[in-house]
């Protein structure tokens, strides 16, 4: 099932590079911010299915930096993450304008920080 899906914008670079702490940006604004990040980095396309990605984030701790995401689709990008690996998935929301709470997920766990 997972072959037929495609990777995600920025993923040739995202494993060759160094390990430094990857982000994941999503949201309307995700291409304009990772346009100009020179982070280790992976990005979900607005208006498109975190499932209908190949997601090479096993065993990697991420930041998902939200720019303009609905909160429905931070929680199936954190969820598609989690089920391709990810051992923690942090989420920062509303990247532009900073306002919300921190959300950390784990494998079977979500926690919320102010």
């Amino acid at each position: 099932m997972n072959a037929s899906r495609k990777q995600p914008p920025y993923s040739r670079t995202f494993v060759q590079r160094y390990s430094d702490t990857p982000f994941v940006f999503a949201g309307s604004h995700a291409w304009d911010w990772a346009r100009h990040d020179m982070r280790r980095k992976l990005l979900l396309p607005p208006d498109s299915a975190p499932a209908s990605f190949r997601w090479p984030v096993a065993g990697l701790e991420l930041v998902v930096l939200d720019t303009g995401a609905l909160d429905e689709l931070l929680l199936n990008l954190s969820h598609e993450l989690l089920l391709a690996g990810a051992v923690k998935v942090v989420v920062v929301p509303h990247v532009v304008p900073k306002t919300g709470s921190l959300a950390i997920f784990t494998q079977g766990v979500r926690r919320a920080a102010a």
